[in-house]
């Protein structure tokens, strides 16, 4: 099935084209969210999150959206959250190497 036609089927709730869209770009989303958030656990949930948020986020996409770059874009975005959250949270003196 032609990217635009698995679209199409993905936006009426397939959830089969749904993965055969998504399919080939999740090792490299996985290791465009390590390089960001430099943990694998993490990196893992920035994939699963931008996952969800493209299922939720397929009916008003517009048609003519490039999925890869709009996907890619949710990844790198969720990726760089997380990072921020994980910066903002402190250190516990027992985590301190000694």
């Amino acid at each position: 099935m032609a990217s635009s036609s698995l679209l199409d089927a993905a936006r009426t709730g397939d959830e089969g084209a749904f993965r055969e869209l998504v399919e080939p770009y999740l090792s490299s989303s996985y290791r465009i969210a390590i390089g960001i958030v430099l943990d694998r656990e993490l990196a893992r949930d920035a994939v699963q999150e931008a996952l969800l948020r493209a299922h939720r986020g397929l009916k008003p996409l517009r048609p003519d959206t490039n999925f890869k770059a709009w996907f890619t874009r949710l990844l790198v975005n969720e990726a760089r959250r997380l990072a921020g959250r994980r910066r903002r949270q402190p250190v516990l003196l027992a985590e301190l190497p000694r």
